[in-house]
């Protein structure tokens, strides 16, 4: 299995992609609208989550982050990992397609 789409507009860039390694699923997302972009990289072995690289706006990455959830970090994206099927989260530095690839 492997599907590929991509999608440019002026205002944005979209890049999915789904395929298999050996017994696993991968899954690598990208958009990029107005200098801001947007990521999940995930592997799966079934339906769990082995790792999943993502900057989405997550309530325990902001927990991690800065102690609470407040106001005045709402919406704000925030570079994590998520193991163990996504009971575990860590923080970790912004990643590229490529830093996750290879």
């Amino acid at each position: 299995m492997q599907t590929l789409e991509k999608d440019h507009t002026p205002e944005r860039s979209l890049l999915r992609l789904s395929a298999r390694y050996g017994r696993y699923r991968v899954f690598i997302t990208e958009i990029i609208s107005r200098r801001v972009r947007k990521y999940r990289y995930y592997v799966l072995d079934g339906e769990e989550v082995v790792a999943g690289f993502d900057n989405a706006t997550d309530p325990r990455a902001l927990r991690l982050k800065y102690g609470h959830i407040g106001q005045e970090h709402a919406g704000e994206l925030i570079p994590h990992l998520h193991l163990e099927d996504k009971c575990k989260i860590e923080l970790t530095d912004e990643i590229e397609c490529t830093d996750f690839i290879i």
